[in-house]
C-alpha cells in the first residue's frame, strides 16, 4: 500500500543511529577514497574514484531502514555492513592499474568489508522504547525474507571481530 510506504519513509528518519555506527559508515566510505587513513593501505592505488558523501548518507539511511524493517528503533553496525556492498558497488571506479591486474570491484569490496572492523555498541532501553515501536505501521504479512549482502559468498556474514570479540 503506498500509504504504508510513505508512513515508513517518515519513520525511517526517527530510527536512532549511534555515533559509532555513523563513524563506521564514514570509515567504510573513507576507505574507498583514502584507504591508508583507515588502516587499509592494501587498497591504495586500486580505486580511482571512491564513494562520495552521498554514499555515507545512503549507508546511514539504509541502516535506519534495516532497523525499521527488523522492528528496531535503532540501527546496528551489522545493518551498515549488510547494505555496504550494494550501496558502494556502483559508486566505485577502479584504477587502470587495478583493471589491468584483473582486480574487480568485488575483490576490493570484499577485502574492505571483511577487514575493516565494526564497532561494538550497547543498545539502551531508550532506543528500544515501545513508543517508537507503536509508530511503525504494521499489518499481517509473511515474514520478510532474510536480507543478505549482494556480494560474493566469500564475504563473511558478520563484521570482523575486534580483538577477538565478536561485534554483534
Amino acid at each position: 500500500d503506498p500509504a504504508d510506504v510513505l508512513a515508513m519513509q517518515k519513520v525511517v528518519g526517527d530510527v536512532f543511529v549511534d555515533q559509532k555506527v555513523i563513524d563506521y559508515a564514514l570509515r567504510i566510505v573513507t576507505a574507498t577514497r583514502r584507504p591508508a587513513d583507515v588502516g587499509m593501505p592494501q587498497l591504495e592505488g586500486l580505486i580511482e574514484y571512491g564513494g562520495s558523501p552521498r554514499a555515507s548518507i545512503a549507508l546511514i539511511r539504509g541502516a535506519q531502514a534495516m532497523g525499521l524493517l527488523r522492528r528496531r528503533g535503532y540501527a546496528l553496525p551489522q545493518d551498515v555492513y549488510e547494505i555496504a556492498y550494494d550501496v558502494l558497488n556502483h559508486r566505485l571506479v577502479l584504477s587502470y592499474a587495478a583493471l589491468a591486474d584483473g582486480i574487480t570491484i568485488d575483490d576490493v569490496l570484499v577485502d574492505l568489508l571483511s577487514k575493516l572492523p565494526a564497532p561494538r555498541i550497547t543498545v539502551t532501553e531508550a532506543h528500544t522504547s515501545a513508543t517508537w515501536a507503536a509508530a511503525v505501521p504494521t499489518r499481517e504479512a509473511a515474514p520478510p525474507a532474510e536480507v543478505r549482502p549482494g556480494n560474493p559468498a566469500d564475504l563473511p556474514d558478520t563484521p570482523p571481530a575486534i580483538d577477538g570479540v565478536p561485534t554483534t
